[in-house]
């Protein structure tokens, strides 16, 4: 469905950039025609034509922006706002975030294994050194896999009682999919950010335990951030298509707590209830496609 979209958005701008083309072509042509027919040479009507009308490219990017066919029209045209809002979305970003990770790593390969040993509790040798790091790329682990598996176990804990005990099976394996790409994330975070910033002496003790500390709380930061914005964005999905809801309206007054408080309804579109969000909670009510 998304990629149809993307496809015909990309052939009506290609179509919109033709249709500039082909009726420059078509003027120009008739110009040309209507000299030659007073009598002109050929090459004389083409050098009288230009001299008249110009270049194509003096008026391509006025009429490309008029028609649609510049990059502003392509990414109006571009179903961006629907990609965002689909439940690929999030998975895909976090997935090319892990992978751009690694490849900044300066030692892959050992990076993997301490990721391994992160998540897994396995063995490493033992570091003699962490600046400069020794054995070379082999970083402390056990901070961040503690920190990491308690996170995990928490957010399981939270999508087992808030949805698979409500039966709502696929709101359920799409956040134990965002939580596992979060957490494997994070211990991709930690061991290259440890390992570029511990790699080698930096001369001077202050700076570079400075700047380790500062990573340590920047991360810890960021992984407190990453699981809040997990559970909002799992609690703020349609649990039948798992897409983001749209076209929200405000009700009720800002200043209210209790009586009339302020309530932001939002809708399904594929039409499975709506979102309905408060200073309070949030809740999904389900309309007649999510109940059939």
């Amino acid at each position: 469905m998304v990629i149809s979209e993307w496809r015909s958005a990309l052939t009506t701008w290609w179509s919109r950039r033709r249709r500039f083309a082909e009726e420059w072509a078509f003027h120009r042509d008739v110009a040309i025609a209507e000299l030659e027919a007073l009598g002109y040479s050929r090459r004389r009507a083409k050098k009288a034509v230009r001299r008249k009308m110009g270049t194509r490219f003096r008026y391509r990017q006025s009429a490309l922006a008029e028609i649609g066919g510049g990059l502003p029209g392509l990414l109006h045209l571009l179903p961006i706002r629907q990609t965002t809002r689909s439940a690929f979305f999030v998975p895909v970003t976090l997935a090319l975030g892990v992978v751009s990770g690694l490849l900044l790593s300066p030692n892959p390969s050992v990076a993997v294994r301490c990721i391994r040993a992160i998540l897994f509790c396995q063995d490493l040798p033992a570091a003699a050194r962490i600046i400069p790091l020794t054995p070379a790329g082999i970083v402390p682990v056990g901070l961040a896999g503690a920190l990491l598996r308690t996170v995990a176990v928490a957010g399981l804990a939270c999508a087992i009682a808030a949805l698979l005990l409500q039966r709502l099976n696929r709101a359920f394996f799409y956040s134990i999919t965002v939580l596992c790409e979060i957490v494997l994330g994070g211990a991709v975070a930690w061991v290259t950010g440890m390992q570029i910033l511990a790699a080698r002496s930096w001369g001077h003790d202050g700076p570079q335990g400075l700047a380790l500390l500062a990573f340590i709380f920047g991360l810890s930061g960021m992984l407190y951030a990453g699981m809040r914005w997990w559970w909002v964005d799992v609690e703020n999905r349609c649990p039948y298509c798992l897409r983001l809801p749209g076209l929200p309206e405000a009700r009720g007054k800002a200043h209210d707590v209790l009586v009339d408080p302020l309530e932001i309804e939002s809708i399904c579109f594929r039409g499975h209830g709506t979102v309905l969000q408060s200073r309070w909670r949030r809740r999904f009510q389900a309309g007649l496609e999510g109940v059939l």
